[in-house]
């Protein structure tokens, strides 16, 4: 009679243990999954960061690794909400088109990719920046030029068009790199029969072409997001001759923005607390990256590939501050973006402060912030 009763409580102890841990897999077998998509430049490193670093950066909203670089889970309030599968992206302008096509929920990358895919229909939102810096333009060594009235100078000197790089039609460096240069009386072309042109525009498609291309003289120079011009720098391929920040008209270029964490209009309306928690995962990591340069160094080169010496002179500021300098330049990527008829569809001719509550849903960095 003892052995029975004994034989029983260890029988119900184990069944009772088996429907713990089913209802544990249960809960995590339905929890929803959404698609990131992301790049390795420098400017999307806080998302890195937010992955690998995980629970060290905050133990109230997190990324848990599942899988390494490929599938991670989304805690907030002490517990786990939603799986998140990364995809890699080539640049903004892919990340959108993904977006568009239902393939991905979350996309870092340039918010001129993000205008450019709201203008043709797209019903995305840019929700808050990712890091303000890190373009630059990059020419061969032997290039006679270091500064911008330098660089004037030999473009003026030239008896043919300068040939510059750039990854993408719709990325910030190349589309502030015309700015510029037609503010300063200068004229580009993308037709290589073009030889009237003070600058031939060169679309190398990807950043992983941008260094290759000054190896060969291809172009020469190029413009585009760090970690490349550090790279090419500590490499020996080239050298810096313009920071984007040094450019004319001093002092509107500090601070100035390029990518963005986006999502789509259904996650806001079906979603809106993974939409906050991953607004959170952001900006924590943003404050950690910057308090934290070594860990930052070490995930660039482990993950990014980043070679040791171009991740230690990163100059890229992470943050997810939509103050009124993001504001500010989001509106002269805008303008940009106009004046060279990359927007022509739903924005032509709609002034910016009109057309950004179509582009930007700041409510959920504004909850984070406290704003």
């Amino acid at each position: 009679m003892h052995k029975r009763i004994i034989t029983t409580l260890v029988l119900l102890l184990m069944v009772a243990v088996v429907a713990v841990g089913c209802g544990d897999k249960n809960e995590q077998a339905q929890l929803p999954v959404f698609k990131v998509g992301y790049g390795f430049s420098s400017h999307e490193a806080a998302f890195m960061v937010a992955a690998k670093e995980g629970k060290s950066i905050s133990d109230k909203v997190y990324l848990e690794e599942v899988v390494e670089r490929q599938l991670y889970r989304l805690h907030a309030d002490g517990k786990a909400i939603a799986d998140l599968e990364l995809v890699t992206v080539t640049g903004g302008n892919q990340g959108m088109q993904l977006m568009s096509q239902g393939h991905i929920d979350f996309a870092t990358g340039s918010s001129a990719a993000l205008m450019a895919a709201v203008d043709k229909g797209g019903t995305m939102k840019g929700l808050c920046p990712i890091h303000t810096g890190g373009i630059a333009v990059v020419a061969l060594e032997e290039f006679p030029a270091n500064n911008w009235e330098e660089f004037l100078a030999v473009v003026n000197a030239s008896k043919e068009p300068i040939k510059v790089g750039y990854h993408s039609p719709t990325s910030a460096p190349i589309i502030l790199f015309e700015k510029v240069v037609k503010e300063a009386g200068l004229s580009t072309s993308g037709d290589p029969n073009n030889t009237s042109a003070d600058f031939l525009v060169v679309d190398l498609k990807d950043t992983k072409n941008l260094v290759p291309a000054l190896n060969s003289k291809q172009v020469d120079a190029w413009v585009g997001p760090s970690p490349n011009p550090e790279v090419a720098v500590t490499t020996g391929v080239g050298k810096i001759v313009l920071d984007m920040k040094d450019l004319p008209p001093k002092g509107q270029w500090d601070d100035f923005p390029c990518c963005v964490l986006s999502t789509s209009a259904e996650m806001i309306a079906k979603h809106p607390r993974i939409v906050e928690a991953m607004v959170q995962v952001m900006t924590d990591a943003a404050n950690y990256a910057m308090q934290y340069p070594e860990k930052l160094v070490a995930i660039m080169v482990d993950w990014a590939g980043v070679p040791e010496a171009a991740a230690r002179i990163n100059a890229v500021k992470y943050t997810t501050d939509n103050n009124d300098k993001f504001i500010a330049g989001e509106g002269i990527i805008y303008e940009a973006l106009q004046a060279t008829d990359k927007i022509n569809d739903r924005f032509k001719d709609v002034p910016f402060a009109e057309a950004a509550e179509q582009l930007f849903d700041f409510s959920f960095i504004n909850e984070v912030l406290g704003k």
